[in-house]
């Protein structure tokens, strides 16, 4: 097939020519589309009418494989037409019942030696045709040309990939010139294609792509708006076939992001017990490790530990598990997540696998019988014919095992997840673990904003959402938090998976709302969208509905809430931009109906998550703030003016005489509470928390963050005793520099009232305890992590890993001590005295 993008300059060139016959007209339901078919010069071509405006000029349309010329000289023979009208439902997707819904018809030509038909399916949202022939069996056929176009009349621009076979790049905004020029022509473009033509918008894609063919570039010609597909790789199969369909979504956005087209064109799925296929929420170790590709066994618990106190059905177990550097072995971590009813997803390279189904089933089986439910295959980055066929080889045998399935580095989905249910997602998409690296800038607002009009428009969509931080505690502002939350929302995954450190979670205004967010929906509406400026989905699960919104340029979100069920009484639990990225307010509004509005203040690169609910008993955190710059301080200090952080002010110049108190501090009740400090460092540093008057001050350890701006933000949580009513919480170091200092946040542990994590002020011995003995603290722990010794003027003297058990810790002399245990997610310090 290496000819054929010349044969496709050559075809688009000539698709004005006078004379032609017309074979069939057909229409959508709703008349509003209609396809003429017709002969010219001895070949096939077609044109598409969108409310009687040509939305698609004259197209060729044919194929040529071995004994079968369809290219030129057709004769046509007949046409047979029908309706489809069917419903069926899957475990997920956009919808919980889709509706398949269209006009078909069936062209059929002959050569002297072959037939062939091709088929187009007319929707109310689109068109679709594909070929196949319906002849005698035959080993093997080669398809030699495939002359597929898409002519797009009145093209005014496109929002296109370039070319990877693993569809990690942007859907950019481009003009005619962009799309052909010498990269692009030689190396073609990805699908799904966005392309707006006057007032109307079409969206280019594919679907079925099986075993029996390759899928394809799509390559843009010389003359303007002209596309064609050009199937990757050689192409053998056996009569009869059917190859893709070329599918064509017609309309305005709100119709191409609701359609479920691309699976309703898939065969139904021979199985019939969909019961053991559970969508589910994924705690993930490499995105949270930042890309760390071997792990230890107690990391690994962390993070199935998280997925348990979150309520989130997996685990996925990355890269490295299979190391000689691995300290546990596969059963170790399946036995864990089994003990914490958790799910164990496996990764693995697609290479593991010969391209056999014996082979991948006696490695799979394996797998299995240890108590594995999914995996995750990676690396696959080709669109032949041969990598297609392993992809359903592999569908094949894990229908059989029930075990779920999540392709990564691999082609655009294109709706098998029809006949394969248990493929509950793929990644194809330049998603959210491009965030956590060096280029956070990489996944931008309008890259965000285009793939909810793009990518996930035709299939689950492994982005992997929801990064607030680095593992150290490094903020993440590239987009703003509320953003972050809102693709949780924003993009469809039967497995979403979550990006962050459990760390980042714990004690997070938006905690319990992510122990919440659903993985499958009942049903979606499109509220507004433009490409690279913003976009508003909703999605029903159960009776509430989820709204997300995300915008690249400020703007107020003019929320309408028609879409809310008739004579129904909602809550809203919203989650949306603070004063800077890295803050969500948290807002609540009673009294909903759908003929209700909200008007909603979104950031540059912000957005907003919101659950509506007629129950008004969920969680509302209530989390308080306290500007460093409006704190009372003790000698001088310096506030600088930083737009990444709350108030676009800090304080540093900190330390030695200079301090910071927070007044005003208001409690219910005598517990303990979650503070958490927002600073920036440029080097180690250390500074004590002193809580009210009367008490010590007790050391803490801080990170370097990389710089002392807004750009190196990072938090820090500590817990920490607070009294009802009015408290102060000062901040310093009297020996050294102490942090520069943003703000701080007080917070409830839980959200729920009574919740397990609520730690009653009384019984914080019951989270470590200790003596002191021969110049020796034995310290037992709950949990594991870091200690830091200091003594009682805040000189670091030790520090050291602590276990969650007996930890023993050598102190230097008689006096006072302070202990500062950093578990991560929550810091403590106490006071102790060798006598």
């Amino acid at each position: 097939m290496k000819n054929l993008l010349l044969l496709a300059v050559a075809t688009c060139i000539s698709l004005n020519v006078l004379g032609n016959t017309l074979l069939t007209t057909m229409y959508s339901a709703d008349n509003r589309i209609k396809i003429e078919l017709f002969l010219q010069n001895d070949s096939l071509f077609y044109k598409a009418f969108f409310n009687n405006m040509l939305v698609i000029d004259a197209s060729n349309i044919g194929i040529r494989f071995t004994g079968g010329n369809f290219l030129r000289n057709l004769v046509f023979d007949s046409k047979r037409d029908s309706i489809i009208n069917e419903t069926y439902t899957l475990p997920s997707g956009k919808v919980s019942e889709y509706h398949n819904f269209c006009n078909e018809t069936t062209a059929r030509f002959t050569t002297a030696s072959a037939i062939l038909e091709i088929v187009f399916r007319v929707y109310n949202e689109g068109f679709t045709f594909r070929y196949q022939s319906p002849g005698a069996a035959i080993a093997n056929v080669t398809f030699q040309q495939e002359n597929s176009f898409v002519n797009v009349a009145n093209f005014e621009s496109s929002w296109v990939q370039k070319y990877h076979p693993d569809y990690s790049w942007y859907y950019e905004k481009r003009d005619w010139n962009l799309n052909v020029n010498t990269e692009h022509t030689q190396r073609g473009l990805n699908t799904p294609a966005l392309i707006k033509a006057g007032n109307v918008y079409l969206l280019i894609s594919e679907a079925a792509n099986d075993r029996q063919y390759a899928t394809s570039r799509l390559i843009a010609n010389n003359k303007s708006g002209c596309y064609n597909f050009e199937p990757v790789g050689n192409i053998n199969s056996p009569l009869p076939f059917a190859t893709p369909w070329r599918v064509v979504f017609v309309g305005d956005l709100k119709t191409i992001v609701e359609s479920t087209l691309i699976e309703n064109l898939n065969a139904p799925s021979i199985y019939s017990d969909f019961s053991w296929i559970r969508p589910g929420r994924v705690a993930w170790d490499w995105g949270g490790e930042d890309a760390q590709n071997v792990i230890g066994y107690d990391i690994s618990k962390s993070y199935i530990d998280l997925a348990a106190r979150m309520g989130w059905e997996y685990y996925n177990l990355d890269d490295g598990w299979d190391s000689n550097r691995a300290d546990y072995q596969l059963a170790d971590i399946v036995n864990y997540a089994d003990s914490k009813g958790v799910k164990l997803i496996l990764w693995t390279h697609n290479n593991r696998f010969a391209n056999n189904r014996q082979d991948i089933y006696n490695k799979l089986s394996a797998w299995k019988n240890l108590g594995v439910a999914g995996i995750k295959v990676d690396f696959w980055e080709n669109d032949d014919q041969a990598t297609m066929q392993k992809y359903e080889t592999l569908l094949d045998v894990t229908a059989e095992l029930q075990m779920a399935v999540n392709f990564h580095g691999c082609t655009k989905p294109s709706g098998l997840r029809r006949k394969y249910p248990h493929f509950l997602t793929s990644e194809a998409v330049l998603g959210g673990e491009f965030y956590f690296g060096d280029m956070p800038q990489m996944v931008n607002s309008k890259h965000n904003i285009n793939i909810a009009l793009t990518r996930n428009v035709i299939g689950s969509m492994d982005f992997t959402p929801c990064d607030f931080a680095k593992k150290n505690g490094r903020v993440q502002h590239e987009t703003s938090w509320a953003q972050q939350v809102a693709h949780t929302i924003l993009y469809e995954s039967g497995l979403l998976y979550f990006l962050d450190h459990p760390n980042n979670y714990r004690y997070h205004i938006a905690e319990s709302f992510l122990k919440q967010i659903p993985a499958a929906w009942n049903e979606i509406k499109c509220l507004e969208a433009e490409p690279d400026r913003y976009v508003s989905i909703a999605r029903k699960n159960g009776a509430d509905w989820f709204v997300a919104s995300i915008t690249d340029a400020k703007r107020t979100l003019n929320l309408n809430l028609s879409f809310l069920d008739e004579n129904k009484t909602y809550n809203a639990y919203i989650y949306k931009d603070g004063d800077c990225k890295s803050e969500i307010t948290f807002d609540f509004q009673a009294n909903l109906t759908n003929t209700s509005s909200l008007q909603i203040p979104l950031l540059d690169s912000g957005g907003v998550a919101i659950r509506f609910s007629e129950n008004a008993g969920l969680p509302k955190p209530a989390q308080q703030k306290w500007e460093a710059e409006n704190a009372f301080t003790y000698g001088s200090k310096t506030t600088d003016t930083d737009g990444l952080c709350s108030g676009k002010k800090y304080v540093s110049n900190l330390g030695k005489m200079n301090k910071l108190k927070f007044s005003n501090i208001n409690v219910e009740k005598d517990t303990l509470y979650a503070l958490t400090i927002f600073y920036m460092s440029d080097e180690a540093k250390s500074a004590y928390i002193k809580i009210n008057d009367e008490s010590e001050p007790l050391y803490y350890d801080f990170r370097n963050t990389g710089g002392e701006s807004g750009r190196f933000l990072a938090m820090k949580n500590l817990v920490v005793p607070l009294h009802a009513g009015n408290n102060t919480i000062e901040l310093g170091n009297t020996q050294g520099f102490a942090p520069c200092i943003d703000r701080i946040t007080i917070k409830s542990l839980s959200d729920e009232s009574g919740a397990p994590n609520v730690i009653p002020y009384e019984n914080l011995q019951k989270r470590f305890s200790w003596f002191v003995k021969e110049n020796t603290i034995t310290l037992n722990s709950a949990f594991a992590g870091n200690f830091t010794l200091f003594d009682l003027q805040g000189h670091k003297l030790n520090t050291g890993k602590m276990i969650a058990g007996e930890n023993f810790i050598v102190l230097p002399e008689k006096g006072v001590f302070i202990i500062s245990m950093d578990a991560g997610y929550e810091s403590f310090s106490f006071k102790t005295i060798n006598k």
